[in-house]
């Protein structure tokens, strides 16, 4: 066990307000391999810790460190939680790389417009960014529900300009990619836009709706008379339970178990006390 003394003057006031000597100095020893070096990655934890710390010294209420936390866990686990979501949807690189552009409705919705000869015409451009705002707007509402209201728009948009039913000869695969594309590009926007409030109410009220939804029963909708193709189209609530999923789903239980100490963390405290335990939460 390594001492706890340290000199002060090596320190700023606000790092040693944030805990910074203590986290540094007051450890259990390092664990070391055979040639009797520091791990890396215990390395790179206690820098990013560092880091945090000196971060948080300057906010000034405990619901801001509280939401910067949130946003640094969740942005540094984003990486994987992308991967792991692109595998489980089988989603094209293509549509990932979309997916990160803060553009990314308005790159989709004309892309499929171009790919069905439906000129972007001024009132069609006008139209396609009052829809697109007033999706980012909406902190209310869960992504899958914002991406059926997308999925609405194109559809009447194509039906319009084609006649009638046209947007069943959409192609299956290039509608499915764009709504999984449009699913984590939300989820994306959510952790970099909203706060911490307004992330956690959509999160909880997904997983309300994806329990409403497992305990649905398998319904089959018949298709319109008019239509082409087949005499109906099958709804299974297995289906869409899974795309109701959220980016936290594809969290591991490490990953999870910080995000759920974070967002236990009591604000009803003194700050100093409030910092020390915000650090702790994120070991």
């Amino acid at each position: 066990m390594y001492g706890c003394d340290y000199d002060d003057n090596a320190f700023t006031q606000d790092e040693i307000e944030a805990g910074i000597p203590s986290l540094i100095y007051c450890h259990d020893e390092f664990d070391e391999n055979s040639n009797g070096e520091i791990q890396i990655s215990q390395l790179d934890t206690y820098k990013k810790n560092i880091r945090i710390s000196k971060k948080i010294a300057n906010f000034s209420s405990n619901n801001q460190i509280k939401d910067y936390l949130f946003k640094e866990t969740l942005a540094e686990h984003l990486p994987s939680l992308i991967v792991q979501y692109k595998k489980e949807e089988v989603l094209p690189s293509k549509y990932v790389t979309i997916a990160m552009d803060e553009n990314c409705l308005t790159i989709l919705i004309k892309e499929i417009f171009k790919k069905n000869r439906i000129a972007l015409t001024d009132n069609n451009v006008q139209e396609i960014d009052v829809f697109v705002e007033k999706i980012y707007a909406n902190n209310r509402t869960i992504v899958y529900d914002r991406v059926s209201e997308l999925q609405a728009f194109i559809h009447n948009k194509i039906d319009s300009a084609k006649g009638e039913f046209a947007h069943l000869e959409l192609g299956v695969v290039n509608m499915r990619n764009l709504l999984s594309a449009s699913r984590l590009h939300l989820n994306i926007f959510d952790i970099r836009n909203f706060n911490i409030d307004e992330i956690l109410y959509i999160f909880y009220k997904t997983q309300h709706d994806k329990e409403k939804e497992s305990l649905s029963p398998k319904v089959y909708i018949p298709r319109p008379k008019k239509s082409p193709k087949h005499t109906q189209i099958g709804y299974i609530a297995d289906w869409r339970y899974e795309k109701m999923k959220s980016i936290y789903d594809y969290m591991d239980h490490s990953t999870y178990s910080k995000f759920s100490k974070i967002v236990s963390l009591d604000t009803n405290q003194n700050i100093e006390n409030f910092r020390n335990l915000a650090l702790n939460a994120m070991v």
